[in-house]
């Protein structure tokens, strides 16, 4: 410090304390330069105070680079601490780096997985539109109602095509694509149009089929669903199909098992109350109104995707009969006969697709493009959980091999040695902390009988302890009032805020198109082999999303959304993650609020701007990661070190993954 007048101390920023400078004249002489002495030490003192801060920063710095991930088995508290301190700011928070990596390993997978699933309804919804063009019947009422019967009817028999026989086989029922053709023939799609349609009903069949596959091979083969389905001849079987292919208005999102928001039209609760009399009168009972809506409530409340025994959607209803053992019992949405199969096994045989009036209660739709989205949307969490479970569990026996410290031990007193830190590290079961993540009985349990950390055993699931310390759920009025006072007054607003500041300010899009520009500049690779960079650019160009791309492009997409390049903007992924805690996100699971209503169109009406947000960002990236791609793999090349083509993305995925702005990669 040059000048310790100028900057002050503590002493004067308080105006007390023996720290407090003392006014220096300039004019020179003894007096003068004894003050500036006097100074320079006060200004040394001062420090004094803060300096134990300065040094214990820097010595947990240094324990957080040297130590890393020891730390949080350490049975020091301080270094306990420490390592909770830097889990603050570190990608990975408190989970292992291992279960970090899988987790983003999935959540990609899953990303990929509905970028699939919305390219094939935009394919079919692009062609089955010239057959019914909606100016030509707008001033003709009659027209317009005959169209929308006739496109209604033309998605329930894409449905039947697509879930016609063993899906891992050709459709063999040439009556239902006659008549797709005929429909198609008569609403003026050529072949080519055609051939996009059955495409994507093909390409929707392999998918499924593929991901069936999957939880299958995660399973080893032991457990998909019950025994009776794992016998059955063929790939897939009626429950399967029921499984993934009926889809309800009931179940908004296809990603819980909640009623979210639905509401049945009075017709179709009318309907199911006149079922629910008869049935009540045939046990002795008469049911007031009050009863017969409470029992409505009650099945919609309870109604779920998956039951444990049948894996098919129920409901529970309360028994009429007088005195009865079961009070409460669960129904099927389908009916079902008990049998044996062909090896004698105990097997559930579907023989109808149950009630018509229950079906219209739960909202049946009867759509190709919702059973596509519905399908891929349940496959795809079950496929990538199995995957992400062979992840952690590789890990752990890479772990073994190596002979170092392991994510999961059989043995409880092993574990407390290697991970309990002298008691600060509570050991739990994961039998007991992943008990939900099994609770649909598809999902074999291959961490049965493990033991690990409480906090390795929470980074199975996303749980973000911050936001939920403020939004809740609570048990308690008070606290949910605090809650709800927090989202409505502060967290909505932010929302709707944010919203018109980022994706619909033009300023901002500039913003987020120069920043690109800026990291590219940083990592090198625009100034670089002028062909390179051409290509480069021409393959960024080509498979950035910017509306319906080749299928070649589509592929490459996903590709690298599963490599964890694209779809990770950091703005966007702030915003996104701001409404998942507002219960907002665009997969459902909103109440019925006008103000929540008001900010889902909101989030409707932009989304040609979040798009664009998006696709700002991913050409630049697209475009690092083939440079890199490609410098790499002359490096190697030339260096005469063979490299895989997979190998290679996977290096130049993990540099554009950490050098260039990542959502992906911010702290929990």
């Amino acid at each position: 410090v040059a000048d310790v007048e100028d900057i002050g101390s503590l002493g004067d920023a308080f105006e007390a304390g023996p720290t407090q400078l003392t006014e220096v004249t300039d004019e020179g002489g003894k007096e003068d330069a004894g003050r500036k002495l006097l100074n320079r030490v006060k200004f040394g003192a001062d420090s004094i105070l803060y300096f134990p801060f300065i040094y214990g920063a820097a010595k947990g710095v240094g324990k957080v680079a040297k130590f890393g991930k020891d730390l949080a088995f350490s049975s020091s508290k301080i270094d306990k601490a420490i390592n909770t301190a830097a889990g603050v700011v570190r990608p990975t928070s408190n989970k292992p780096e291992a279960m970090f990596l899988a987790k983003n390993r999935e959540n990609a997978r899953k990303a990929a997985d509905a970028n699939f699933a919305m390219e094939q309804v935009k394919r079919i919804d692009k062609e089955v539109g010239k057959m019914f063009p909606s100016i030509k019947s707008f001033f003709n009422k009659t027209l317009r109602e005959d169209q929308k019967k006739a496109q209604e009817v033309f998605f329930k028999d894409l449905k039947e095509m697509m879930f016609e026989g063993d899906l891992s086989k050709p459709v063999g029922n040439t009556k239902i694509i006659n008549k797709l053709k005929k429909q198609m023939n008569d609403g003026g799609l050529g072949k080519d149009s055609q051939k996009n349609i059955f495409d994507a009903v093909y390409n929707s069949r392999k998918q499924f089929v593929n991901m069936l596959e999957t939880i299958r091979e995660g399973s080893t083969a032991k457990v998909m669903l019950p025994k009776d389905l794992r016998n059955m001849p063929g790939l897939m079987g009626d429950r399967v199909k029921m499984m993934i292919g009926n889809t309800y208005k009931v179940f908004e999102n296809p990603y819980t098992d909640s009623l979210v928001g639905y509401k049945p039209t009075d017709q179709s609760i009318n309907k199911v109350k006149g079922i629910l009399q008869r049935h009540a009168a045939k046990h002795g009972r008469d049911l007031t109104e009050d009863q017969l809506d409470y029992r409505i409530n009650e099945i919609l409340e309870s109604v779920t995707k998956f039951t444990r025994k049948t894996q098919l959607p129920s409901f529970k209803i309360t028994n009429p009969s007088v005195a009865a053992k079961t009070p409460d019992i669960r129904k099927s949405f389908v009916q079902t006969l008990s049998k044996k199969n062909r090896n004698g096994v105990p097997a559930t045989e579907i023989i109808g697709k149950g009630s018509k009036a229950f079906r219209e209660l739960f909202g049946e739709v009867d759509d190709a493009r919702d059973s596509i989205y519905s399908g891929m949307g349940l496959l795809s969490n079950l496929a990538r959980r199995t995957e992400f479970i062979d992840d952690v569990l590789k890990a752990n026996e890479e772990a073994i091999e190596k002979g170092t410290r392991r994510l999961f031990y059989g043995d409880k007193n092993e574990a407390i040695k290697q991970l309990g830190a002298g008691g600060l590290n509570k050991i739990v079961s994961l039998d007991e902390a992943l008990e939900p993540m099994f609770k649909d009985g598809v999902l074999v349990n291959r961490l049965k009988n493990l033991y690990t950390t409480e906090e390795i055993a929470n980074s199975f699931e996303a749980v973000n302890n911050i936001s939920k310390f403020f939004v809740g759920p609570y048990d308690n009025k008070a606290a949910q009032g605090f809650s709800d006072a927090y989202k409505y007054l502060f967290l909505y607003p932010k929302a709707g805020a944010q919203v018109a500041k980022t994706v619909l300010s033009p300023t901002t899009h500039v913003r987020n198109f120069l920043s690109a520009s800026a990291f590219s500049l940083a990592n090198g690779t625009l100034f670089t082999n002028p062909k390179l960079v051409k290509d480069a650019v021409s393959k960024a160009i080509k498979s950035v999303q910017l509306g319906m791309r080749s299928p070649e492009a589509m592929r490459e997409y996903r590709e690298l959304l599963e490599l964890g390049v694209v779809n990770t903007n950091t703005k966007m992924g702030d915003y996104q993650s701001l409404l998942r805690d507002i219960d907002l996100n665009t997969d459902g699971g909103f109440t019925t609020s006008v103000f929540k209503k008001m900010l889902r169109r909101l989030n409707k009406l932009t989304e040609p701007a979040q798009a664009a947000y998006t696709m700002e960002d991913d050409i630049y990236k697209i475009y690092n990661f083939h440079v890199e791609k490609e410098r790499l793999g002359q490096a190697y090349l030339k260096a005469g070190v063979k490299r895989t083509e997979k190998q290679l993305k996977e290096e130049a995925a993990d540099i554009v993954r950490n050098t260039v702005p990542n959502y992906a990669y911010v702290s929990d």
